[in-house]
């Protein structure tokens, strides 16, 4: 039985501008690929290049997607991935679709100019799905991850008055779900970092910190996690070649599989297209309906199609 690897560092670090998320990010994960949103990076260009770290500044999807996919076609030796901050990422889909759909009702001539929160849940949806896929990728990605947010308002108005009832991320609801643990980052009146622990899952046992609130000290993270998990490189991922996407195409279209094997085979592999699919992944996706269309000719019984 093939070792099992050590489970990779999650975590999530959100805060007020100027806390020190960023810095914090770089010093719990060096040798990291940096998604920098903002430019916060810029001022430890020097700090980042003596850790072998690397960074490429943009807010773009399609850019973050296509950085996430050659990560793991070749990770270049590179054991962690590090975004910051999310929040960049957030906004950028928020004004993105909201210039489309604005552009789209002009054109329909129904209004000229029109709110975000107009749209409704269409706008938010199309929102949703373009993170969703950035989410899927780091998830299938066998790195470190962590990610900075901007700190907001937590607002309640379960009583019928809306009130302020603490604080939270500004980022996709439910973003903080993928992580293993989520700190809070503040300076004191004395400008040291504190870290308030939100949130902390291990598996089999959990990290168990003595206090929830505590000064910030990467080594101190780096090891409760283990430096063998840390800084362990990842194996690159042979990606599906164009032969077998070609092939995975035909016979869909000519079997028309059930939705949801097709389903349970993305989701298997945390794949949306079968252009993304690990090769050994698709390879037993194409074997299954290689082996029905063989049946199908043979006169064999037919796919059970729902």
């Amino acid at each position: 039985m093939a070792k099992e690897k050590p489970k990779r560092f999650k975590g999530f670090i959100y805060g007020k501008t100027g806390v020190g998320k960023t810095i914090a990010a770089l010093q719990i994960c060096p040798n990291a690929q940096i998604i920098d949103t903002e430019g916060g990076t810029e001022q430890y260009d020097k700090f980042i290049e003596m850790q072998g770290s690397e960074v490429l500044r943009t807010n773009d999807v399609a850019e973050i997607l296509d950085c996430l996919h050659r990560l793991e076609e070749n990770p270049k030796n590179r054991s962690s991935l590090i975004i910051d901050p999310v929040t960049g990422i957030w906004e950028s889909l928020q004004t993105r679709w909201n210039d489309i759909f604005s552009e789209t009702a002009r054109r329909k001539n129904k209004f000229h100019q029109v709110a975000t929160e107009d749209f409704g849940m269409t706008f938010w949806s199309k929102v949703k799905s373009q993170h969703t896929r950035i989410n899927t990728w780091i998830k299938r990605l066998d790195m470190n991850i962590i990610m900075t947010a901007h700190e907001k308002d937590l607002w309640s108005d379960e009583s019928g008055t809306l009130k302020k009832v603490g604080l939270t991320y500004d980022g996709m609801k439910g973003l903080d779900y993928i992580f293993d643990i989520v700190l809070r980052m503040e300076l004191d009146n004395d400008g040291k970092r504190l870290v308030h622990c939100t949130k902390e899952r291990r598996f089999p046992e959990p990290l168990r910190f003595k206090d929830k609130t505590f000064e910030w000290d990467a080594d101190q993270i780096r090891g409760h996690w283990g430096l063998e998990e840390m800084d362990r490189v990842p194996e690159p991922v042979v990606q599906a070649t164009e032969e077998q996407v070609k092939r995975m195409e035909y016979l869909v279209e000519i079997l028309e599989p059930p939705v949801t094997k097709m389903a349970a085979w993305r989701g298997k592999a945390q794949c949306k297209e079968w252009s993304e699919f690990p090769q050994d992944k698709l390879a037993k996706s194409i074997a299954s309906l290689e082996l029905e269309l063989s049946n199908r000719e043979k006169g064999g019984e037919a796919w059970a199609k729902k």
